[in-house]
């Protein structure tokens, strides 16, 4: 929304400062919060592999590099579908309506208890991410691109708070930070694949087919609600993600 707004009311060079400027203050932010300053190393265990040594972390990230490739594909297949509705504007529009969608879907998660265990959350939340990109595909006017454009936006949030849950529940001791930071290299690793994707021949139809084969990763015994370790509380002090959605969703838990 940041950078759509400002490169629409001032230029593509303020929303790259202003970016800049945003990643900054949110990284002292989080170096300074007082979780952060009174957190200590804990003993951990060896091995090269880290998190990765966990068949079910591996899983996660796996699903969640599909689930990413709708992320980074959306810009590229936005610039397409301005330029086959003849409407320019909705270049920087349909990505800002996404993550609109995402502020509302990640409230309406947040809020409340949602029954089944978090993974089997998860799963359905990818699914409906894949299904949720089919009408923005089926369109044919400017307006209903736009409002195609919430469904998906409105599971983004809840699809990324359920990862990270999940990631901090099957942490190694002593390695959510390391477990939080390979799922957002996962997220990175979709999102730039599904960006330079995109530019393919039907590149549009990643945006369905990321979260459909998320969905189809996470069914599987590497993530049955048995295999979740409790939430402990020292590890969720210890864990330092981007996108802090653990602490805030701990309820929805299984």
């Amino acid at each position: 929304m940041l950078v759509a707004g400002l490169t629409g009311l001032v230029s593509a060079q303020a929303a790259l400062l202003a970016t800049a400027a945003a990643g900054l203050a949110g990284t002292l932010l989080v170096v300074s919060a007082p979780p952060t300053r009174a957190w200590t190393p804990r003993p951990r265990g060896t091995g090269w592999l880290g998190p990765l040594r966990h068949p079910g972390l591996r899983r996660l990230y796996a699903a969640m590099a599909c689930a990413a490739l709708p992320m980074g594909a959306i810009v590229p297949v936005a610039v397409a579908r301005a330029e086959d509705l003849h409407a320019p504007a909705l270049a920087g529009l349909l990505p800002a309506v996404v993550s609109v969608g995402a502020v509302a879907g990640g409230l309406a998660y947040g809020v409340r208890s949602w029954p089944g265990s978090v993974v089997v959350q998860l799963t359905v939340l990818c699914a409906g991410w894949a299904a949720g990109w089919l009408p923005l595909l089926a369109t044919t006017g400017p307006a209903a691109a736009v409002a195609a454009c919430l469904l998906p936006g409105f599971v983004m949030a809840p699809v990324l708070s359920a990862a990270y849950l999940i990631t901090a529940r099957l942490a190694p001791t002593g390695m959510a930070t390391e477990a939080g930071a390979l799922l957002v290299a996962a997220l990175d690793v979709g999102c730039a694949a599904g960006t330079a994707a995109a530019l393919l021949p039907a590149g549009a139809w990643l945006l369905p087919a990321g979260g459909a084969a998320a969905a189809v990763l996470l069914i599987g015994p590497a993530l049955r609600p048995s295999r979740l370790a409790p939430t402990v509380a020292a590890d969720a002090r210890e864990a330092v993600s981007p996108i802090p959605h653990t602490a805030h969703f701990s309820h929805v838990s299984s």
